[in-house]
């Protein structure tokens, strides 16, 4: 998989994060062929990391490019392309970061009306009402899905989890 952050919160900079997975000779191989194409292609440095490491760099990228007040759609990753292009006519100015084969969509906005328009937007292709940083914690992760994905995630865990032991502090509403 692969991720890209760049914004004028980094100063220009852009990070790219891939991630090789498979056997172990497998991966070292790949690791050493992405890390020759970044060198040729002149990046400034080239480090490994654990995903977990990984993910903490991303966050912290993340808050310096978009800020608080990130409103993040979830919409069919065939949306994505439209979204975007969507997202920048009404907003040009607005930091985003987009995972577009996930189909998830972060935008910095802090006025309403940008959030009416966006809501709307994602609502016509197929997405899901945009919801902000920190929604998850708040709420828990039952406000990223329809009432009918909610009601399946329920009865899955149910099913697999009767008792409660795995993901014990798991909020599905």
């Amino acid at each position: 998989s692969s991720e890209i952050i760049a914004g004028r919160g980094l100063g220009g900079g852009v990070i790219a994060g891939i991630a090789v997975e498979g056997m172990e000779g497998a991966v070292a191989r790949a690791v050493k062929r992405v890390r020759e194409r970044f060198e040729r292609a002149g990046a400034e440095s080239v480090e490994e990391c654990t995903p977990k490491e990984f993910s903490g760099i991303r966050r912290k990228a993340a808050a310096k490019t978009v800020g608080s007040s990130l409103l993040t759609v979830t919409a069919p990753p065939a949306a994505s392309a439209a979204l975007l292009e969507a997202f920048r006519r009404i907003r040009p100015d607005a930091p985003v970061i987009a995972h577009p084969l996930l189909g998830r969509i972060h935008i910095r906005t802090d006025d309403s009306m940008t959030v009416e328009t966006v809501t709307e937007k994602a609502l016509a292709m197929g997405g899901k009402r945009p919801v902000f940083f920190g929604h998850a914690v708040q709420q828990g992760i039952a406000g990223f899905f329809s009432p009918d994905e909610l009601a399946v995630a329920r009865s899955l865990k149910r099913e697999l989890d009767p008792d409660g032991i795995l993901n014990p502090h798991l909020r599905l509403g």
